[in-house]
Order: structure tokens, then C-alpha cells, then sequence
């Protein structure tokens, strides 16, 4: 009798209170601020470039599911668009890199362009030196459509 309590223990509750124990972490955009950068010659642009340092929490970050909200926009070049989510309402040029990230979108999430959304993915921290932000979100779904502000 003990061993099949004990074996039922494992196959049903062990797995259960394992992944109660997976969390998403919920981010703000200050948790991505780039506080230091480094110049550095970039061989693929030919020039020098400031190379952001990530912090030891970004990097613990580094592709991890995370829920962050923004506000979203797709810009549309040619034939591909892509899908933004930013610190601001309005896109500014220049903008910092550590304000925006592209999101590779679940084509079924219905956020609504110019919108304040909560989005859950992947959160990628982007080292290219051509990068067009600092960060990516792979894997992204609409948590929320619309955000409530605060009064």
C-alpha cells in the first residue's frame, strides 16, 4: 500500500507542485534601461559603436518568459511588417534602443495598432551591432488587449 501512495505521489503531485513553481517574471521598461555603454569598433558596420553592458538582472533575464506592457506599432516596410512595443506612446526619433523591442507576434493576438498592451514572450537580449533595439520578444501573445491607466 505504501508504494502505491508513493507512486502515485510521484507521477501526480510532485509534477504539479513542480510547475506551480514556474513563474512568469512581469518587467517594466526601467528594468531594461542600459545605465552603461562601451565603445567598441564593430567590424560588420566598419565604425565605432557604443555596445550597451547589461546589467546582471538583464542577464538573468536573457531568455526567459516575461510579461511587459507598451504601447504597440507596426511599421510596414514593403512586404514584411514589424511588430513594435515601446516605453512611449509616440515613436520619437531618435529613439533610445533600450525604449523599444521588436516582437515576433502569435498571428492570432488581437492588439490593436497605436494601443497600450501587456505582452508575454521570450525576452531576448539582442548583442548584434546592427541592432535595432536592444531587445527582442519571440514567442509573444497579447496578455491583455488594453491596459487600465493609472489615475
Amino acid at each position: 500500500m505504501k508504494n502505491i501512495i508513493l507512486l502515485f505521489s510521484f507521477i501526480f503531485i510532485i509534477p504539479q507542485f513542480i510547475s506551480a513553481q514556474k513563474s512568469i517574471n512581469e518587467i517594466t521598461w526601467d528594468d531594461l534601461t542600459i545605465e552603461k555603454y562601451e565603445k567598441k569598433f564593430s567590424e560588420t558596420l566598419q565604425t565605432e559603436i557604443n555596445k550597451p553592458i547589461f546589467s546582471k538582472k538583464q542577464k538573468a533575464l536573457d531568455s526567459t518568459e516575461v510579461i511587459i506592457a507598451g504601447n504597440y506599432h507596426v511599421l510596414n516596410n514593403f512586404d514584411s511588417k514589424t511588430h513594435l512595443l515601446s516605453r512611449d506612446e509616440i515613436i520619437k526619433t531618435p529613439m533610445k534602443l533600450d525604449e523599444i523591442m521588436i516582437i515576433e507576434l502569435d498571428e492570432s493576438s488581437k492588439i490593436y495598432f497605436g494601443k497600450k498592451a501587456q505582452v508575454k514572450g521570450t525576452l531576448i537580449l539582442n548583442r548584434e551591432d546592427d541592432a535595432e533595439s536592444h531587445y527582442k520578444l519571440i514567442n509573444a501573445e497579447s496578455v491583455n488587449s488594453k491596459i487600465k491607466k493609472k489615475d
